[in-house]
């Protein structure tokens, strides 16, 4: 059965209290690791993810994915079983994020439309987040980190893109 690593050889006593393993070094609330690093560490692991799109967007008022932030989406869902999640207030916002995920041809690198997911407020992707019980789960709001930071194993906060 494929395993992301092995829990008893953990090098350090520090960071949280979490009893899953640890992707990347750094994980919690207190200093956004790099996008690139957890993707980078997700390489090569079977791993569920889970990616808050708010926050790598260029322009949330166009919905336009920065070059960056969309090789990184690709990469993630070839290398995981990746959901996005976006929180947004109307079907039209909806429609211009698939879009926005169509132009950056991040469905071609094996996004599963299915797996692309609403809501509108936070309190919803907290518990849209903590259903799916992901291996991983990405985030640029350090208040939703923390508060599922005890019931996800590796949930990491990233800088804004």
């Amino acid at each position: 059965a494929p395993s992301a690593s092995s829990s008893s050889s953990s090098s350090s006593s520090s960071s949280s209290s979490s009893s899953g393993r640890k992707v990347v070094a750094g994980s919690g609330t207190s200093t956004p690791v790099p996008l690139a690093a957890v993707v980078e560490a997700c390489k090569g692991l079977s791993l569920s993810a889970t990616l808050c799109l708010n926050g790598l967007f260029e322009d949330e008022e166009e919905w336009v994915l920065s070059r960056t932030a969309a090789q990184h989406v690709a990469a993630l869902a070839r290398t995981t079983s990746l959901a996005v999640l976006t929180r947004c207030h109307s079907d039209a916002h909806e429609r211009r994020i698939f879009r926005a995920l169509e132009a950056a041809l991040v469905f071609r690198s094996g996004l599963d439309r299915r797996k692309v997911l609403f809501c509108s407020t936070r309190e919803g992707r907290i518990h849209m987040v903590r259903s799916m019980e992901p291996d991983v789960h990405i985030d640029c709001d350090a208040d939703i980190i923390a508060k599922i930071e005890p019931h996800v194993p590796n949930a990491y906060l990233i800088a804004h893109q």
